[in-house]
């Protein structure tokens, strides 16, 4: 919270664009960054301000980037979802689309039909707002539903499903019924994609406390083990807080026993994980992560492959794709 209370934002107009200065500590495509930063954007000073309502000026940066920077977001779903289905007269269910930037996104990447969900109403209106600044009014419809066990949707809407760092924010409890109820609103024939979700068989949880073995405790432990040692968590969170946080990762049995009838659709998946992973690192990194994915595929053809288990359900994130059977 410290970091947060020295950060701050100016937002200043310039005809049809704006500058935004970060002052202090902030992030930006998931990175830390210490020294302040200027940049310019199209936004709209609307939408602006209600970014920086809802992520304050250390994550104000950062979400901007999602849509704006192709590296981000852009690349990873392209290469994703591309190569299996084209979104071309797809109808696009973003599930927990946050602020708008993968279903503006979604739209870039072929489809005119991208339905939005999310829990919060600041992020619905965000999400319109992105639309309506880039032009995509016509293509994109936010949904505010609060409860997302019932969406508002028939069997069989729609032809693509994304849940793009998502899953892993909805209790572990919770996670079967919610996945159950978005395969019912996907068309048989029709793909669900999770993709950047945790995964919990890896030992370390880098997406909230940082910290080893989290992955395997029981949640009430893990919040204590977190406390304890993680500059990341405070006292005052219970374990329902870090849950919504996304302390517990995802399986990909988890997604597959919700899945009734699907078929797992492979695609390049360690060759795509080591690709985005090591964007903006450093040659040490790339060298120990390019040796990593040598390890990867000797465990794909010795183990996956023998035992029908797709290597992506042992990669630190899940990228998967679940066909619905006709």
């Amino acid at each position: 919270m410290a970091q947060e209370q020295h950060s701050k934002a100016l937002i200043e107009d310039f005809g049809d664009r704006r500058n935004v200065t970060i002052t202090g500590p902030h992030y930006d495509m998931g990175r830390y960054i210490t020294a302040d930063e200027s940049f310019e954007t199209i936004y709209s000073r609307e939408l602006l301000e209600l970014i920086l309502k809802i992520y304050t000026p250390q994550y104000m940066k950062d979400e901007i980037s999602r849509a704006e920077v192709p590296e981000y977001l852009l690349h990873p779903m392209e290469a994703a979802i591309c190569p299996i289905v084209s979104l071309q007269d797809k109808t696009v269910l973003d599930f927990g689309s946050g602020c708008g930037a993968s279903s503006v996104i979604l739209c870039r990447l072929g489809s005119g039909n991208v339905h939005s969900v999310e829990i919060k109403e600041d992020m619905v209106r965000a999400t319109a707002l992105r639309a309506r600044d880039a032009g995509l009014e016509s293509s994109i419809a936010a949904h505010h539903v609060p409860e997302t066990l019932h969406l508002p949707f028939e069997s069989g809407s729609f032809d693509v499903i994304v849940c793009n760092a998502v899953l892993e924010h909805i209790h572990p409890n919770r996670r079967r019924e919610h996945i159950t109820e978005l395969w019912r609103t996907l068309k048989p024939g029709g793909y669900l994609f999770v993709l950047e979700t945790p995964n919990r068989l890896w030992p370390k949880d880098g997406h909230t406390t940082g910290l080893l073995f989290v992955p395997y405790l029981p949640l009430s432990l893990a919040r204590r083990y977190a406390i304890l040692f993680s500059k990341r968590v405070s006292s005052d969170e219970s374990i329902d807080d870090l849950a919504a946080r996304g302390i517990r990762g995802v399986t990909f049995r988890e997604i597959a026993r919700a899945c009734d009838g699907y078929v797992y659709i492979p695609n390049n998946d360690i060759e795509r994980y080591f690709e985005s992973s090591t964007l903006g690192q450093t040659d040490r990194k790339k060298s120990v992560k390019r040796y990593a994915m040598k390890m990867y595929k000797i465990v794909e053809a010795s183990l996956c492959r023998p035992f029908s288990v797709p290597v992506a359900a042992l990669l630190p994130a899940l990228s998967l794709c679940f066909k619905k059977e006709l």
